[in-house]
């Protein structure tokens, strides 16, 4: 469904990476690596948030690079990033609802006259919203302001926004983070079941728990190459993971 070759970024003179390839189809893939391999340069190329130097991409056929995040949204792939980026003075539910707006069909005047389509298209994001609060077990926090959620809550919120936006690619950057070991296990066991509906997920993450129960695809990343792309049992016993990654203190 998503395929790179060729990707190559660099900043002045640090080259993060200059010949990647990887493809990912459907379920869910984990991109794993030490700090700073390039993980979220990866993902902020082929979500449009930056344009690589060189190299190709194509979501399900189309070419991606450098379209634009919103355009990419449009195009049903739909990220979060490692922090939650939540508005503070919005309930939850209605942080929930800025990510299904590109699926409100009311305008700005009718908004502004509150006309029938803006009521329908208001109730319509809302029950969106719900539903995606619940899709990460978050439904009683509906009404809760951002402010006052933990920083895993607020995370999970930031996921139940993505999703809101009604993803065929759902990439998420580091969505474990902040969490404690229920809420980790709770989000594994949705995620799963959201990419058993047929979303593809793409997940960075540090958790090697967490992403050895979710994936079922596992790209390795270190020092700007891929260095093991696998089932998860296969990179679990891979040489060069353990000794680039795995077998670390940190990981």
């Amino acid at each position: 469904m998503l395929k790179v070759e060729g990707l190559g970024v660099a900043f002045g003179a640090h080259t993060v990476f200059d010949d990647l390839s990887f493809e990912i189809g459907s379920g869910v893939t984990a991109l794993i690596g030490p700090n700073g391999a390039g993980k979220s340069t990866v993902v902020n190329a082929v979500t449009g948030l930056l344009v690589p130097q060189r190299g190709s991409a194509w979501w399900q056929g189309r070419p991606i690079l450098g379209r634009g995040i919103d355009e990419m949204a449009r195009m049903g792939v739909v990220r979060t990033f490692q922090a939650a980026r939540l508005f503070p003075s919005l309930t939850a539910a209605e942080n929930v609802m800025v990510g299904a707006h590109r699926h409100g069909r009311a305008g700005l005047l009718a908004a502004a006259l509150s006309l029938p389509a803006s009521r329908r298209t208001s109730a319509l994001l809302r029950e969106r919203s719900r539903e995606a609060l619940g899709a990460v077990g978050c439904e009683g926090l509906a009404d809760v302001p951002a402010a006052v959620l933990t920083a895993g809550q607020q995370r999970l919120v930031s996921v139940a926004r993505a999703i809101a936006g009604g993803p065929e690619l759902l990439v998420l950057d580091e969505p474990a983070a902040g969490l404690n070991d229920d809420e980790t296990a709770t989000l594994a066991t949705d995620l799963r079941q959201l990419a058993a509906g047929g979303v593809a997920i793409l997940v960075i993450e540090h958790h090697m728990e967490f992403v050895m129960s979710l994936a079922s695809h596992v790209v390795v990343l270190a020092d700007g190459q891929i260095i093991a792309d696998g089932t998860p049992e296969d990179v679990q016993t891979d040489d060069a993971v353990i000794r680039a990654y795995l077998g670390t203190a940190d990981a």
